[in-house]
């Protein structure tokens, strides 16, 4: 056991040191692409105890003082708003740097360009624009009352057809964040989005009547939910559909590239779900009354379950 201790600390300590060296010289894509896929191999290697200390050894190394002058890294890591996924930092990925960049070092500009580039972010970006696709095709189908749960900035609504041209009457926007429901209300003034403070546990039935939807969604919230909290929010949900009404869910898969880097030096551990897992949300649901599906994103980093409501 003490030999496989020091032999994760010698493995841990090289790649630090090579990644560190590699960004130093200014080989941003060597280091950074070096060390992201280093960290995944050392995370999918080692048990769950030897993991976190091994996050803790990063943090403690000088590569630290290096990535973290990527504002996107830095911003997850010190969490301005409580969490590391706060609306701010998925704009990052989504590449709406405006006023988000002005203490940005020209190297911290080059690992933000990596970082946004990665295959995890553009299965970040994939996921907004699944579902603004969603959302005009469902618009097609009927006029359309949404519900968009931990709402975020609704980035989604800038690639969405529907809401420009009368086919969504209403798309709640429900976020327990005023600075994000403030920036969502002078965004998209003049466009039927209605912004609502709320938190998840009012969701739960007696607490917060909204009505009924014709699409319910949420992208990045079950990332951050246990399994009972979960069912039960998924349960809620879908019995706000109304006949022939969409529920969509994301959640990242185990399979998640860069939850290495994410976990160590952005200190942001997630809740990663297989689609078994995912389809196992629904298991109380009446198959009567709800046709279930799931299926993965191109990079296999996000599961997407969807539950239709019978007509």
């Amino acid at each position: 056991m003490q030999a496989t201790h020091i032999d994760t600390d010698s493995r841990l300590l090289q790649l630090l040191n090579n990644a560190n060296a590699l960004l130093a010289v200014g080989e941003v894509e060597g280091g950074m692409t070096l060390l992201v896929d280093g960290l995944q191999d050392l995370r999918s290697s080692l048990p769950p105890e030897a993991w976190r200390s091994a996050c803790g050894d990063c943090l403690a190394h000088p590569i630290r003082n290096t990535v973290h002058q990527d504002p996107l890294t830095r911003r997850a890591f010190h969490k301005p708003r409580g969490y590391a996924g706060d609306a701010v930092t998925i704009d990052y990925y989504y590449g709406h740097w405006d006023g988000l960049l002005d203490d940005v070092t020209p190297l911290g500009m080059r690992l933000l360009s990596f970082v946004s580039a990665h295959p995890a972010a553009q299965a970040v970006r994939y996921r907004r624009d699944y579902i603004a696709r969603v959302l005009d095709a469902e618009a097609r189908r009927k006029p359309l009352r949404a519900l968009s749960v931990a709402s975020g900035h609704v980035r989604e609504a800038h690639h969405c057809q529907a809401l420009r041209t009368g086919g969504v009457s209403e798309l709640v926007a429900l976020d327990q964040d005023p600075e994000s429901l403030a920036l969502v209300a002078s965004t998209f003034a003049g466009l039927p989005i209605t912004p609502l403070r709320a938190r998840i546990r009012d969701l739960l039935p007696g607490k917060l009547e909204l009505g009924s939807f014709d699409l319910v969604y949420s992208l990045g919230l079950y990332d951050y939910l246990e399994r009972d909290t979960a069912r039960t929010l998924t349960e809620r949900l879908a019995s706000m559909l109304a006949a022939d009404g969409l529920l969509v869910l994301a959640n990242f898969l185990p399979e998640m590239p860069a939850s290495g880097y994410s976990e160590s030096f952005t200190d942001w551990p997630l809740v990663l779900r297989t689609q078994a897992e995912m389809e196992a949300l629904t298991t109380n649901l009446d198959a009567s009354r709800f046709v279930t599906h799931s299926e993965r994103d191109p990079w296999s980093a996000v599961t997407y379950l969807t539950v239709r409501r019978r007509a």
